[in-house]
């Protein structure tokens, strides 16, 4: 789990440094050495539609209530200097590029696009101006789409093929720049989440859907930009990043909210889930039967989208004020900027407060994933203090199990030896009939049948020590030892004591160590088996030593004792270890000279 922490805290490091990388590098700094000239924007432009009368217009600009290939020309007159070109973007409409009535460009034929669209994609391309030094007609001849009835004009670049790519880095290399570290951050959060998963099952899948999310909503972002149109020549390809990008943007962001929050009814937020799933593939597959294209589609996608950010951040709040979710408390900030980011975008694209789709709410995933880069760290803290205390809980029902055991044993000790002794009380009386009668018969024989009754009467347990639970304890597996052949020797000091939860522990203590003492010495040749225990007070310290013979299979990993009774770590030895500590001492196992050495001591204020 440390290092799950370390890899988080790079994260968190990466996270931040990205952040401060790209905000210094929207500051403008000139690309060469010379600068280029200022880039011309022809935005004062006339307009003939349908083949009206042309009139004077400003673009950018958006012609509604068009017929499908409506005929839109537009006309400038530009004087181009040497090594000019010409930067043209369209949208989903053909174009033709003339210079006084001298076609030096066409966009948008059938044969250039999939047959699964209808109109051609957003494009933008350069062209040479085959003209330069003298005053010339700029004209473009465009088809409006068949799928919409608007299409925008945007103004058309004139200068220095550097002053137009500086121009264009100038504008759009922050949200250029933020689509490839969201990609990336995807990638590496999903590559990461399946190495985490194997040991933390929620933080990795916390850290794969915020990857996905991170991933697709680069991929809408790096569709969208125009720069990356600029250097990627395959303008069907970013149409699909885009609008895929777009529709499916919200799905892991809810399976993120629905893993990472833990909702006591997650059912709305899996339906909601479900619904926009299908919505996308169906936008999909509409797109590729030429039926529905995605273009159209995203105008319903930016409400559904929308509308889902609201009823998260609903049922969120709902969550941490009703259920007083701590996890709901540290999502409400996060996902209420992401819905706010998403309400100001949707709303760009119907007013244009700017013309760089999907930048505003780029800025809100951003924000979004640093805060929950540092969420993550909370949660990981949080589920590290869960899984220590659910240790520590199973060592404690491990030892209690250990102590119920021991007592076991020692009740069924005292329990046999009542036995015995109703059963020794029972023959007795036969015996005395049995005496009387030889002996009032002056019988010969009442010696030998004394010698044969002195010979069947039970040794009587060894007195070990004062303490009577622990000497019951040994004297159960000195009998142990003496079936297994094992050579037993024993010099205890255990004061006895009214403490029954200290009785337990040094139960549990003597009980260990000597039933792995025995485990021990049966893996060993019969006439090696010894084991030779003691304990003493010295020093205000209860001292317990024991030697025993063994295999030399000893392993110790971080404290903790693998188990002989299988290949993982047992609780034997740590329980020992335990107990002693409780009682402010210790316990330690080492190889001494071919032997086993326990060595345990505790404080007799508590005895």
């Amino acid at each position: 789990m440390k290092k799950n922490l370390k890899i988080f805290t790079t994260l968190q490091i990466i996270l931040v440094l990205s952040a401060i990388i790209i905000t210094f590098s929207s500051f403008g700094y000139n690309m060469y050495q010379a600068k280029p000239p200022e880039p011309l924007y022809i935005k004062d432009v006339k307009v003939s539609v349908d083949g009206n009368v042309p009139k004077n217009i400003t673009l950018p600009y958006n012609f509604k209530n068009l017929k499908p290939k409506t005929p839109v020309t537009v006309t400038a007159l530009v004087t181009p200097n040497k090594n000019d070109m010409f930067c043209v973007k369209t949208a989903y409409s053909p174009v033709k590029i003339y210079t006084d009535d001298m076609l030096i460009y066409e966009f948008g034929k059938k044969e250039t696009y999939p047959n699964f669209m209808t109109d051609p994609a957003t494009e933008i391309y350069l062209i040479i101006s085959p003209v330069y030094n003298k005053e010339v007609e700029f004209k473009m001849e465009f088809l409006s789409p068949v799928t919409r009835s608007s299409m925008t004009v945007y103004p058309p670049i004139m200068s220095t093929f550097k002053s137009i790519f500086n121009e264009f880095v100038g504008i759009y290399k922050v949200q250029f720049l933020f689509s490839i570290v969201q990609l990336a951050i995807g990638v590496f959060l999903a590559v990461v989440s399946l190495i985490i998963v194997f040991f933390e099952k929620r933080i990795g899948r916390i850290l794969f859907w915020l990857g996905m999310f991170s991933f697709i909503s680069g991929l809408w972002e790096f569709g969208e930009c125009n720069f990356t149109g600029m250097v990627i020549k395959n303008p069907t390809l970013l149409y699909l990043f885009a609008f895929i990008g777009l529709f499916n943007v919200c799905i892991p962001l809810l399976q993120l909210a629905i893993v990472s929050i833990g909702f006591k009814n997650p059912k709305p937020l899996y339906i909601l889930s479900s619904f926009l799933t299908v919505s996308s593939t169906v936008a999909i597959v509409l797109q590729f039967l030429r039926i529905y294209p995605l273009s159209s589609s995203m105008y319903a996608f930016h409400f559904m989208n929308t509308c889902s950010l609201c009823i998260l951040s609903f049922l969120t709040v709902y969550e941490a004020v009703k259920n007083d979710n701590l996890q709901a408390k540290r999502f409400v900030i996060p996902i209420a900027i992401l819905t706010l980011a998403s309400l100001i975008e949707v709303m760009n694209y119907y007013f244009r407060f700017t013309y760089k789709f999907a930048f505003l709410f780029q800025n809100g995933v951003i924000i979004f994933i640093l805060i929950m880069g540092f969420t993550i760290g909370f949660y990981i803290k949080d589920f590290e203090t869960v899984r220590k205390q659910n240790e520590s809980l199973a060592f404690e029902i491990g030892l209690m199990e250990i102590q119920m055991s021991e007592q076991r044993k020692y009740n069924e000790l005292i329990a046999e030896n009542e036995k015995t002794l109703k059963k020794q009380r029972h023959d007795l009386r036969h015996h005395l009939i049995t005496i009387r009668e030889l002996a009032e018969n002056g019988n010969e024989k009442l010696n030998d049948y004394l010698d044969n009754l002195s010979k069947n009467i039970p040794a009587v347990h060894f007195n070990y020590c004062e303490n009577k639970a622990v000497s019951s304890i040994l004297s159960h597996y000195a009998g142990v030892c003496e079936e297994e052949k094992i050579d037993f020797n024993a010099k205890l000091i255990v004061p006895e004591t009214d403490n029954i939860s200290l009785n337990s522990d040094l139960t549990i203590i003597f009980g260990n160590l000597l039933e792995n003492a025995i485990e021990a010495c049966i893996k060993t040749d019969k006439d090696k088996r010894f084991i030779r225990i003691g304990s003493d007070i010295s020093y205000d310290m209860l001292v317990i030593t024991m030697d025993n013979s063994y295999d030399g299979n000893f392993v110790s990993v971080n404290g903790r004792f693998r188990s002989t009774k299988r290949n993982d770590f047992g609780i034997g030895l740590s329980s020992v270890q335990s107990v002693a500590r409780k009682y402010n001492g210790d316990a330690k196992f080492e190889d001494k000279d071919g032997y086993f050495q326990s060595s345990v001591y505790m404080r007799t204020d508590y005895i």
